[in-house]
C-alpha cells in the first residue's frame, strides 16, 4: 500500500509522521488526530523531517501558488458586493431575489511543457482553502471551482470544486460529464472550515477532506478531467441567491493554494 505523509498541527520543531492509507484511504499514524489528513504522497517529501525541508521538497516537486485575496475579476447582479482582504474575500449578497456576486482569476501556469494559459489535468493537484457561509438562506447556493470556464454555476467542463447547497457541502468535478459527491456534512453559520480537494490522475479519482477527514470520493473516469485543458483555465468562487431572496448571505474564502505535481 502506498504511503501517504500525515500532516498534523505542527509546533516549532515538530515532525512529519508517514502513515498507510487503508482499504478507506485514511489509516492515520499513531497519535494523529481527526483534524490530521493524508495529502502529500511520500514520494513528494523527506520523511521525518522538518516542515522547512518538507516545504523545500514540495516546491522543487511541483508547482505551489498561494493566492491573496486582492486583485480578482468581479461581477455582481443585484444588492451584492465583493470587499477582498489579503488572507482572503467576502461575497455578500443582500436579501434581493436572483442577485450574485462571481469572483475569477486566471488560474496559468499549471501545464508545463504545454500550453502556459492551459491546466494540465494528467499531473496530481492539490486545491486547499478554507470557506464559511455567513447566514442561512435555502435557496443561496456558493461555489469555489477550479474550471475552464469564467461564468457563475456548475461545472459544465473540465475542472473540480465545492458546492455549498445553503449549509451542505457537494463535491463537484466535471471530466466529460458533471459528477457530483455528497459530502453528508452541513456546516455551521459563521465557522470556518479547511476543505482540501485531491485530483489524483494515477487511479483516477478525487477526494474531498472536511477539516482533515476525508468526506467524499469521486471514481467515475467520465466525471473525472484529464489530459491539457481544451482553454484558458480559471478559479472562480461565487454565490447566487434563489428566485425568492429575502435573506441576505455572505460566503467567505480564505487561505487559497493550489499545488500542482511537475
Amino acid at each position: 500500500m502506498a504511503e501517504d505523509i500525515v500532516f498534523k498541527h505542527l509546533s516549532a520543531g515538530a515532525k512529519l509522521e508517514a502513515a498507510e492509507d487503508d482499504a478507506d484511504g485514511r489509516h492515520l499514524a499513531s497519535g494523529a488526530g481527526t483534524d490530521d489528513f493524508a495529502v502529500f504522497n511520500a514520494s513528494d517529501l523527506i520523511v521525518n523531517k522538518t516542515p522547512f525541508t518538507a516545504m523545500s521538497t514540495l516546491l522543487r516537486s511541483g508547482n505551489l501558488l498561494h493566492v491573496p485575496g486582492l486583485g480578482w475579476n468581479t461581477t455582481t447582479v443585484g444588492g451584492t458586493a465583493v470587499s477582498m482582504y489579503i488572507y482572503g474575500q467576502d461575497i455578500y449578497n443582500d436579501a434581493t431575489a436572483n442577485s450574485s456576486g462571481l469572483s475569477t482569476f486566471r488560474a496559468y501556469g499549471f501545464s508545463e511543457g504545454a500550453d502556459l494559459f492551459k491546466f494540465n489535468w494528467d499531473k496530481k493537484t492539490y486545491l486547499i482553502f478554507n470557506y464559511v457561509r455567513r447566514l442561512s438562506d435555502a435557496e443561496a447556493v456558493g461555489r469555489v471551482q477550479l474550471k475552464e470556464a469564467i461564468t457563475i454555476g456548475a461545472l459544465a467542463a473540465k475542472g473540480i470544486g465545492l458546492r455549498v447547497d445553503n449549509l451542505a457541502l457537494m463535491g463537484e468535478s466535471y471530466g466529460t460529464e458533471l459528477g457530483e459527491v455528497n459530502l453528508n456534512t452541513t456546516i455551521t453559520d459563521q465557522y470556518q472550515y479547511q476543505i482540501v480537494i485531491v485530483h489524483d490522475p494515477s487511479v483516477p479519482n478525487i477526494k474531498w477532506y472536511v477539516n482533515g477527514v476525508l468526506k467524499g470520493t469521486q471514481s467515475t473516469s467520465a466525471k473525472i478531467p484529464s489530459g491539457v485543458a481544451g482553454t484558458y483555465n480559471h478559479f472562480a468562487h461565487s454565490l447566487a441567491n434563489g428566485a425568492t431572496g429575502g435573506v441576505a448571505v455572505h460566503g467567505y474564502l480564505m487561505q487559497l493554494k493550489i499545488w500542482q505535481a511537475r
